[in-house]
């Protein structure tokens, strides 16, 4: 493999224009595939891409936002856009790039991404359930992001989740403020029992809470001590990025933790 040769091609397959683009990105290489796509869109009158970036180095945050305003001439012809990227610092990156279009990120799977493009479910995510225990305010934010997405079961008292975790829960989020900062608590009631001992469980900050860095940074090392999926800054996204992208970036999160959960069952 050539790594760091910059290679770009896009081409018409079954009625979806693969755009792949690998080594180093450049101002040039991005317009170059940005006017191919949109000459194909005239020709052919296809509206499913797929950009698939699985060998490409990581750009800079100006060449994201070249990218980012070159969204406007892809809206106009209602692109459907799926990338495939092959981590999460590209995932990340691709968020930014093109949060504002209809468009779903994918970890390492083109096949998937295809079938996504081409209406066909690749797993029937709304019967996946999720635990969210929170305080009552975070609720109808977290519930508008995930609702439409997943099964999700809402509770705002310690005895509330405890029950719903015996409820074929697959993953859980768990505010930093639940139950008057009962997040480990949870945490290890569902370790202390077998159905739920593997089950993904993210601490999520939703909602403006003046927290001092030591005790961010606390949380994040006690969770990673834990074993669990991670730590969500879902408030500071929003601030940063807005509702509707902060939302996308969650539902990949969650769907992310998800996958690897299926896969380690599996073995």
């Amino acid at each position: 493999m050539e790594a760091k040769t910059s290679q770009l091609s896009v081409v018409l397959v079954n009625n979806i224009i693969h755009a792949s683009l690998a080594g180093i990105i450049s101002e040039q290489l991005i317009l170059e595939r940005h006017f191919r796509v949109l000459g194909l869109i005239a020709e052919s009158g296809c509206k499913a891409v797929l950009y698939n970036i699985l060998d490409l180095e990581p750009p800079s945050l100006d060449l994201v936002e070249l990218q980012h305003k070159l969204n406007t001439e892809l809206h106009k012809n209602d692109v459907k856009l799926a990338v495939v990227v092959p981590g999460s610092r590209l995932a990340y990156l691709a968020r930014l790039a093109f949060g504002d279009m209809n468009y779903r990120v994918f970890y390492g799977n083109v096949n998937d991404a295809l079938q996504w493009l081409q209406h066909a479910p690749i797993e029937p995510e709304r019967t996946r359930t999720l635990l969210i225990a929170d305080v009552p305010e975070a609720l109808p934010t977290l519930t508008n992001a995930l609702d439409q997405y997943f099964h999700i079961l809402p509770r705002t008292s310690w005895t509330g989740a405890c029950s719903a975790v015996h409820q074929g829960i697959d993953l859980v989020l768990c505010g930093i403020g639940f139950e008057e900062s009962k997040m480990f608590d949870l945490l290890e009631y569902l370790r202390s029992h077998e159905e739920t001992r593997s089950t993904p469980f993210f601490c999520i900050k939703s909602i403006r809470q003046k927290l001092p860095s030591t005790i961010n940074d606390g949380i994040g090392i006690a969770l990673h001590a834990k074993g669990t999926a991670g730590y969500i800054d879902f408030e500071g996204w929003q601030s940063r990025l807005g509702e509707h992208q902060a939302s996308s970036i969650l539902r990949e999160k969650i769907s992310e933790a998800l996958s690897v959960s299926n896969k380690s069952d599996l073995h």
